[in-house]
């Protein structure tokens, strides 16, 4: 599957969040080429929506993605207590 698909995959099932873990998980690994087309979802992303990616990790990142899901009519809570399970998910999507 191609780069940007698995990304568009990773978005539709765990939200735009799940784009900033990625990026900092290729960031971190010095895979800068997988980088740059992270960054390019996020652009389209932030153009689309006209939302604000933050790229800190904290007690307000976590509210972030919670409130997304509030704009859909769900809780937030599954997403919530899910996410670490979400971040391996995305990461084996990212490496198939």
């Amino acid at each position: 599957m191609e780069m940007f698909n698995k990304l568009k995959l990773i978005e539709s099932k765990y939200g735009y969040v799940m784009l900033t873990v990625l990026l900092d998980n290729y960031e971190y690994k010095e895979q800068y080429e997988i980088c740059e087309i992270i960054e390019q979802k996020i652009k389209e992303t932030k153009a689309y929506f006209g939302i604000k990616i933050n790229r800190i990790i904290d007690k307000n990142f976590m509210e972030d993605y919670v409130c997304g899901f509030w704009k859909l009519g769900l809780s937030g809570d599954v997403a919530y207590n899910n996410f670490p399970f979400y971040v391996l998910e995305s990461l084996k999507i990212m490496e198939e």
